[in-house]
């Protein structure tokens, strides 16, 4: 019986494959880096092949959303919940963001590199989205 680990590395291209391990190989306990090897060894990818689709963004027909590192199109859902206070009050905000599957990247969380794109992720974070939870108001005791 296979695990949705097998299900989603034999789901890749081989370009896909070459970003995934390149980018996360490290993290991997030794079981997953075995099944990377064997797929590795059953499409028979060489290390010079490897290196040079790592070396290269992907490109997909549709111009979706895709990752500024890589290029992938493969996003999952990051959900962060945070506990805002205010003077009479607190709430528990949750955030949702949206992280590259195969390079982990995450914009909303990488620091921006100046002060202008501070600003404009403050304002124009397309990446991410804020709900709140449930909102404590200290001024009502009963």
């Amino acid at each position: 019986m296979e695990d949705a680990f097998d299900n989603f590395i034999k789901s890749l291209t081989d370009h896909e494959l070459a970003i995934y391990i390149g980018y996360q190989y490290p993290s991997f306990l030794s079981y997953s880096k075995k099944k990377i090897l064997k797929e590795i060894i059953y499409r028979s990818l060489s290390k010079d092949q490897l290196k040079n689709y790592f070396q290269t963004k992907l490109s997909y027909d549709n111009k979706a959303k895709f990752c500024e590192r890589c290029g992938s199109n493969k996003f999952i859902e990051d959900i962060d919940v945070r506990h805002k206070r205010g003077r009479y009050f607190s709430s528990d905000v949750e955030i949702k963001t949206m992280r590259c599957r195969l390079c982990n990247h995450n914009p909303s969380k990488a620091p921006a590199k100046n002060i202008f794109d501070r600003i404009k992720r403050l304002i124009f974070d397309s990446n991410k989205s804020e709900e709140t939870l449930k909102v404590y108001d200290w001024g009502d005791f009963s």
